[in-house]
């Protein structure tokens, strides 16, 4: 550049051998694209078709040739091409294309593309870019410059009719920007640009979070300044086709603030789901220390079925629910399907943990932090966790790290081999810049689910411990507890199996919602509910499945329970029958009546027949059963005895009525009789009777399912007569029994007499 500063040195004169003052004059005939011909030619110089140019000798590496371009019209206006001649040599070139914003001064404003071509050196053809879909807007003027990446020939072409003031402009090696004039450039360069008018539309969304002063820009400018959550718009329209970035320009002490939809292209409406979400910093989990506008490089090594993984580990301790990832990802401005995977990872090994979660997300390179919501899947997290990013394709873009060292121990690369490796071992020297937003996880729980005693049934007590939330100067103060039922048959299941990616309002399952509980930041709550069934003897176990919501005064804000499950049981026998009374008709049999019974849940009523005054019913084998006021028994006799009971819906038995004997009572029976067990169900004791003719010796033991001793009751001899033992629900071992069925065996001598079966209902 030494030889350009002596021509500005000199009297004006252009010395032949000075730089830029080569001249080929060369007839050309014009040819441009046919998109052209559809919209306006933004031009300075006077070139027609047929006329003379010259093409511009003295470029050399780096310097530009640029030329101011302005619309005639104001408005949106699209560029769509770039054309300008290219000349003096017919060779194959690299040269840089750019497009600033007019600044109106002798410098361009802010750039607006930039991108290499290959071109062919022609004198007589004009060399074109197509910049459709680039969204470069020409309202209120623009510069095109040609950079060259080579020295000499091939070279930008001026016309030979003056060169017009304040439009034509060299970036020359040493100087910056100078009028072409001032180097004796006496012609306008020939580079032109076609603009259309476009429609415009507004970009905006909506703010969450916030927590102090926000701007955001759009496309490197328009700001806007916000003090709280809410919609927002970008007041400058943005012509149809053109792109939009928006980014955070500052934000509040103590928060990052991330843009989700940011950035894309304006196609036929308004943009308005632009969503700015801010995050405490204490809540945002990393190792690596970058910061906005610092260095980071983006690892391209990449390929298919490879992942960049960063482990993670919570500096508050307790349950914790991810909210979101963060990462940088870019190097590159495409759209790539990456996998995210989410593992357990306290074990500290170079394996991951349980996976917890992984889904596929389209992301767009990009050069900010870019952020992906998980707040609606639940993963919940205790210690530390694996946050992973997978490859779908080869290359950028790609994960960024940091430029101040690595964490031992904290990145990991799955490669192509299908084996995890610290990322050190490949040669990194940074951290993935990958993190992850948490917050606590309010674990409330149901203490018990609990049969009332004492009721006809179908209604159980349900007890759990206050949120945490429900406490003074809580943050999110609750305001109600929401119960709710699961929609079922009562079977026992698992309530709170996993679902995958489907994202549910509630547990999985059906619910059907009971009642709330206003919330007065107690220690624990409870509340009388209705279950789906009772637990019956005849039907069995029937669960009833619950949860508790606690809410919040923020709508959509609420924290619920696992689900628990109980049962309920009628436990209140019906009422024996009343006014019962025995008559012997005379060799036709005998003659039984009783009263109505009372009770609103009656069923039948059962009668035994028996030859001894206090025999021992057995529930399972009456002689006979009916809903009717009595009954003839027309094998009755009158040595026999008679009882009569009640049963309710539930299967409950009341005690047997006995009239007294129907004509003097026989005597004991023989071998021994082996009676029901009552209450049955039972919680948590239970009676057994039997009744022995004669005195013998005798084993009466309890039995589980299996087959298994639980409990020997009696073992040696006893007297004849009619005998009760109390089973009191404990073992051997002086161990509560857990819920079930139960069996009792009889023994006396070498022979068993009978077995039963009985229900312990915790």
């Amino acid at each position: 550049m030494d030889s350009l500063r002596q021509t500005m040195a000199s009297s004006g004169l252009n010395r032949p051998g000075a730089r830029y003052m080569f001249l080929f004059p060369v007839l050309l005939s014009m040819v441009l694209t046919a998109s052209q011909s559809q919209a306006e030619i933004l031009r300075n110089d006077g070139y027609e078709d047929g006329g003379t140019v010259y093409f511009q000798a003295g470029f050399v590496t780096g310097e530009t040739a640029a030329v101011r371009l302005t619309p005639a019209l104001s408005g949106p206006q699209l560029v769509e091409d770039v054309h300008f001649l290219l000349g003096g040599a017919t060779t194959q070139v690299t040269i840089t294309l750019n497009i600033w914003r007019d600044s109106g001064g002798a410098a361009p404003g802010v750039l607006l593309f930039t991108n290499d071509y290959l071109v062919q050196g022609s004198n007589d053809v004009f060399s074109s870019m197509d910049l459709t879909g680039q969204g470069i807007d020409a309202d209120g003027g623009i510069w095109v410059g040609i950079q060259f990446q080579h020295s000499g020939y091939p070279s930008v072409c001026r016309d030979d009719d003056g060169i017009v003031p304040d439009r034509n402009y060299i970036d020359a090696d040493g100087l910056g920007w100078v009028e072409a004039g001032l180097l004796g450039v006496p012609g306008d360069w020939v580079i032109r640009a076609t603009v259309a008018d476009v429609t415009s539309y507004t970009v905006g969304g909506s703010i969450t979070d916030l927590n102090g002063a926000l701007v955001l820009q759009n496309n490197g400018s328009d700001d806007l300044i916000f003090g709280a959550d809410g919609p927002f718009v970008f007041p400058a329209p943005i012509p149809e086709g053109s792109t939009y970035d928006v980014t955070v320009l500052s934000e509040p002490t103590a928060q990052d603030c991330y843009i989700a939809n940011g950035s894309g292209a304006i196609s036929g409406s308004n943009v308005t789901d632009v969503l700015v979400t801010c995050i405490d910093e204490s809540s945002v989990v990393g190792n690596d220390s970058w910061e906005p506008g610092q260095n980071q490089y983006f690892q391209a090594g990449f390929a298919p079925g490879e992942i960049a993984a960063a482990r993670l580990t919570p500096a508050v301790t307790g349950l914790r629910r991810l909210k979101r990832v963060l990462f940088l990802f870019g190097g590159q401005v495409t759209n790539e399907t990456v996998r995210l995977h989410v593992w357990a990872d306290d074990a500290g090994t170079t394996e991951p943990g349980i996976e917890l979660f992984a889904a596929d997300y389209q992301i767009t390179g990009s050069n900010a932090l870019q952020s992906i919501d998980l707040s609606a899947h639940d993963i919940q997290i205790a210690d530390s966790f694996r946050i992973g990013l997978g490859f779908t394709h080869f290359g950028l873009p790609s994960v960024s790290r940091d430029d101040d060292g690595i964490t031992a121990n904290r990145n990991f690369i799955f490669d192509y081999s299908s084996t995890w490796y610290e990322s050190s071992v490949f040669g990194l020297t940074g951290d993935w810049i990958i993190r992850a937003v948490d917050e606590p996880v309010d674990s409330f729980e149901i203490i018990s689910v609990a049969d009332l005693p004492n009721d006809q049934g179908r209604q159980v007590r349900i007890t759990w411990e206050a949120s945490s939330m429900d406490s003074p100067g809580s943050s999110q103060p609750i305001t109600d507890y929401a119960i709710f039922r699961r929609i079922d048959d009562g079977s026992k299941s698992d309530a709170s199996a996993s679902t995958g990616d489907v994202v549910l309002a509630y547990p999985p399952g059906d619910w059907d919602f009971l009642l709330t509980v206003p919330a007065f930041e107690e220690a624990s709550y409870s509340t009388i509910i209705p279950t789906v069934a009772d637990s019956t003897i005849t039907v069995g176990m029937r669960f009833s499945v619950f949860f508790v919501r606690a809410m919040t005064v923020s709508a959509g804000t609420y924290y619920d329970t696992p689900p628990d499950s109980g049962y309920s049981v009628d436990n209140l026998v019906p009422q024996a029958p009343q006014g019962f009374s025995a008559d012997y008709s005379g060799g036709g049999g005998v003659d039984l009546s009783w009263e109505v019974c009372p009770d609103g849940d009656f069923d039948y009523f059962k009668i035994y027949r028996g030859d001894a005054h206090d025999f021992v019913i057995d529930p399972g084998y009456p002689l006979h059963m009916t809903t009717g006021l009595g009954w003839h028994d027309p094998a009755g006799s009158p040595g026999n005895h008679y009882r009569v009971s009640t049963v309710d819906f539930s299967g409950n038995e009341s005690e047997a009525a006995s009239p007294g004997v129907v004509s003097e009572a026989g005597g004991l029976p023989l071998g021994a009789v082996l009676a029901q067990n009552h209450p049955n169900p039972f919680n948590p004791a239970t009676t057994i009777g039997f009744e022995l003719a004669t005195r013998g010796d005798l084993r009466l033991g309890i039995f589980d399912s299996r087959g298994a001793v639980v409990r020997i009751l009696v073992s040696g001899p006893r007297e004849a007569g009619v005998h009760e033992i109390r089973w009191d629900g404990y073992d051997e071992q002086g161990r509560p029994a857990s819920s079930g069925v139960y069996y009792y065996r009889l023994k006396v001598g070498n022979e068993t007499c009978q077995t039963r079966r009985m229900t312990l209902v915790r």
